[in-house]
């Protein structure tokens, strides 16, 4: 069976039809108003010449007293005969021409419209006698003259819409080719996976420039965050391996031949903390993987939170000095308690890490602004100001300096310069509308200062005795 083909308008995207029937709607509609208005303007025209063409005629009718001793009427060489003419003496009619319309006898003075025909009434005196004459103009030509003008509209409308269609359907094909071709490019982008790739017209200042602009923009920033994903994936991959190739390794070691109890405990213990770093490895990577804020942020004791992390950072590292400063005017903030201690944590474990033998303090003040400081610094090697700028990228590892000795305390559970800990500080700290300032310099140590902001107005400041 044969297919009927399809109209090429038809086979046109969807965008181009529809651009291209509104421009021909608009047109069509343009011209039908212009042709009624045309339209009024002509037939106005029309009888306004017929008007005058009857007070020409007016002159040219004449009362005359016939040998009957009755009023006749006389008209002129050359006057129409498409012209009617009646005279009246009061409701009486005294004379007509042949054929006379159906024009009541009480028309009003002056011009009116009656029986479709164009009516001029005026009152005339002969031999002081007041008499009225009529003269009716035949509605033929201008009703045949508005005839012409429909149907060559009829013909000139349709017309003038196919051309206009044509016209229109190559002008919405202009107009969308930057749209096709920007289609093209972002599909190739898209396809190509080189989402930096400028795109056509995004230099422009038009609409359509701001849409490219916006298209590019969008592709980098999703260009970036797939850098930043891969990077992050490969180092959590590359930072997971390393403790289970040792925790392999050392499970190999210890089932290679016989041992004691005790060996086998030691063994033990020294497993669980392999397996220990590589929980809080993957809790770490949970909790940068979480883009979403916590919800409200309850009122919260900031000295009761930093104390309880030193204490346990004081039991879990003994070797370790913590010395700490805790304002008796710290304000309380808002925030979450479980994740301010493991910032705290983080910050503590971060100082007895990389100042391995140095003396670190935890303190807390009141800002000048009614809010909290909470401040924890070390007295270790230091930094230079290259590395400061890039502290809180995920598994940024700044200075082998600062890493040696690290993770000696027995017992403890820490990411052994893994690069997250700060990253983790960070993200609390935004999550807690909060601001951070690193400062370090070679052999001056290393204090992160984290500034909270004042509890909204009108929430009492309330903390139970320490």
């Amino acid at each position: 069976m044969l297919k009927r083909a399809t109209p090429r308008f038809f086979r046109q995207p969807n965008l181009h039809r529809r651009l291209t029937l509104a421009l021909v709607a608009q047109t069509v509609l343009v011209l039908l108003m212009a042709a009624l208005a045309l339209f009024l303007v002509l037939g106005r025209f029309l009888r306004a010449g017929e008007e005058q063409r009857l007070e020409r005629l007016v002159e040219q009718v004449s009362i005359h007293e016939d040998s009957r001793d009755q009023q006749a009427l006389e008209f002129d060489r050359g006057f129409p005969d498409d012209v009617h003419v009646r005279l009246l003496r009061g409701d009486v009619v005294v004379a007509a021409t042949p054929g006379f319309p159906a024009v009541p006898l009480d028309a009003p003075p002056g011009h009116s419209l009656a029986a479709q025909h164009q009516v001029l009434t005026r009152e005339v005196r002969e031999d002081g006698v007041r008499y009225t004459l009529q003269l009716v103009g035949d509605p033929v030509g201008v009703r045949l003259a508005l005839q012409a003008y429909l149907r060559a509209l009829a013909i000139i409308v349709p017309a003038a819409a196919l051309v206009v269609a044509l016209i229109s359907s190559r002008v919405a094909a202009n107009m969308l080719s930057p749209v096709r071709r920007l289609e093209r490019a972002a599909a190739g982008v898209s396809g190509s996976r080189a989402l930096r790739t400028p795109l056509p017209g995004a230099t422009a200042t038009d609409e359509l420039g701001r849409l490219a602009n916006t298209l590019q923009a969008t592709s980098a920033r999703l260009a970036d965050g797939m850098d930043r994903e891969v990077a992050f994936l490969r180092a959590a991959a590359h930072d997971l391996r390393s403790p289970l190739t040792a925790l392999k390794t050392r499970m190999e070691a210890v089932l290679a031949k016989e041992r004691q109890p005790d060996a086998y405990r030691a063994a033990l213990r020294e497993l669980q903390r392999d397996v220990d770093r590589m929980a809080q490895l993957v809790d770490h990577l949970l909790m940068l993987a979480n883009e979403s804020a916590p919800g409200d942020l309850p009122e919260v004791d900031l000295v009761a939170i930093a104390s309880t992390a030193v204490d346990a950072a004081r039991a879990a590292r003994p070797n370790t000095t913590l010395t700490t400063s805790f304002a008796p005017d710290t304000p309380r903030v808002g925030g979450d308690a479980i994740l301010l201690n493991q910032l705290l944590r983080n910050l503590i474990d971060n100082a007895a890490l990389h100042a391995a033998g140095a003396s670190a303090q935890v303190s807390t003040a009141r800002a000048a602004d009614g809010g909290a400081i909470l401040q924890v610094k070390d007295e270790g090697p230091g930094l230079d100001e290259a590395h400061v700028k890039r502290l809180g990228e995920p598994f940024y590892r700044p200075d082998p300096a600062r890493t040696r000795g690290g993770a000696t305390d027995p017992g403890t559970s820490n990411l052994s310069g893994s690069g997250l800990g700060l990253a983790i500080v960070k993200r609390v700290v935004e999550w807690h509308n909060a601001q951070w300032q690193l400062s370090s310099r070679p052999a001056e140590g290393f204090s992160v200062t984290i500034s909270f902001p004042p509890l909204p107005a009108g929430t009492p400041e309330r903390r139970p005795a320490a």
